[in-house]
């Protein structure tokens, strides 16, 4: 380490490590200005170049013809929307309808908008003590009602169709320990599932694969697929060479077999079928309720 006398000298140094020194040192201011030097320059150039190109490319949207204006192709899209242009050309790329697997873009009324009306004077707020009772009975008169301690019970979602076998076996997780009610959906059979939870709602399913008897023997309740709110009154095939050799044989079809849901249930197609297939199920379930999956609209 270098030291310094207080008259300024340099301690243990000789005339050329000065030299050597102050070249350094001269060195370094030198580097120091280009570079200040090089950043202000850079920093105007580009600038002017940005400014350049924004003028070229107002000059080029406020003189082209309209029909060859790039403005066409923004006013285009923001007309239309984005969402339909890609779609239209997906549709022509495929030559066949999209699947949307998480449903319509169309908004629907939903519960969301449902206001409560405020208990004041006329009828009196509850109590902040006072225990809600939130048990629900389905089927009531049935002969094996379903009863459960709150409303939870998890939409219909199908293994195999839109879920994972991991995913169906985590919710029956999450139904034990919340109390909550599973709803197998529509898709291959999740036969771990009624170890797991105690209270099942069984989807009598539209699909050309075997119903899982063991599962509906465990059920609480049944529902009757006819309808749904993503397919009501429509049937869907998923090709044979899309499905994995693992999955088909998890919903039991054989191979170069379409995996298929009807358009209609199978056992229905009549009035008088309903009520035959209601009481096939009732049989064979010793009375559990027995609902029907429909989608809302104006006939039945």
């Amino acid at each position: 380490m270098k030291k310094w006398k207080s008259g300024g000298k340099f301690w243990g140094m000789n005339g050329l490590g000065k030299q050597t020194a102050l070249r350094a040192l001269g060195t370094a201011g030198i580097l120091g200005s280009v570079i200040g030097l090089g950043t202000l320059g850079v920093k105007f150039l580009g600038r002017f170049a940005i400014n350049k190109i924004f003028d070229n490319f107002l000059k080029i949207i406020s003189s082209d013809r309209y029909h060859e204006n790039l403005s066409e192709a923004f006013y285009s899209v923001q007309r239309i929307g984005p969402q339909i242009i890609l779609e239209t050309e997906l549709r022509a790329e495929e030559a066949k309808i999209i699947e949307r697997p998480m449903g319509s873009t169309k908004k629907f009324p939903g519960l969301n908008d449902l206001k409560f009306n405020v208990a004041q004077i006329n009828t009196l707020p509850t109590e902040v003590d006072t225990e809600i009772d939130f048990s629900i009975t389905i089927g009531k008169y049935a002969k094996r009602p379903l009863q459960f301690d709150q409303f939870m019970i998890l939409a219909p979602m199908a293994y195999g169709i839109a879920l994972s076998k991991a995913v169906k076996i985590a919710f029956a997780k999450a139904c034990a320990a919340a109390g909550a009610v599973y709803h197998t959906g529509a898709g291959a059979p999740v036969e771990e599932v009624p170890e797991l939870c105690d209270r099942i709602i069984y989807l009598y399913d539209r699909g050309n694969w075997p119903k899982s008897q063991e599962i509906l023997l465990k059920s609480q309740a049944v529902e009757i697929q006819l309808g749904q709110g993503a397919y009501g009154g429509v049937g869907y095939t998923t090709k044979a060479d899309l499905i994995p050799p693992k999955l088909r044989k998890e919903f039991q079809i054989p191979k170069g077999q379409d995996l298929i849901t009807a358009s209609r249930q199978p056992e229905v197609q009549n009035p008088e079928d309903l009520k035959n297939l209601v009481d096939k199920l009732r049989h064979i379930t010793d009375g559990v309720p027995i609902g029907v999956k429909i989608a809302a609209g104006k006939y039945l």
